[in-house]
């Protein structure tokens, strides 16, 4: 019963971050195409390469977690 309430209260946690992750982007897309300052730039896509890559690994847990 406990591993069923953990995965559980694991997989909403993660579903949460994701729709964060996703509401993150779009300004950082935004200034990777509008930014005025190049830093910014690449700042910002360098923010969402990163974030790009946390949705894997996301993604890879909650694989294990249904597993």
């Amino acid at each position: 019963m406990f591993r069923r309430v953990k995965k559980e209260i694991v997989g909403h946690a993660l579903t949460q971050v994701q729709k964060s992750v996703t509401q993150a982007v779009d300004p950082l897309v935004s200034v990777m195409g509008n930014g005025v300052v190049e830093s910014a730039k690449v700042s910002a896509a360098k923010t969402v390469l990163e974030l790009e890559d946390l949705e894997s690994r996301i993604e890879a847990l909650e694989v294990r977690l249904k597993s």
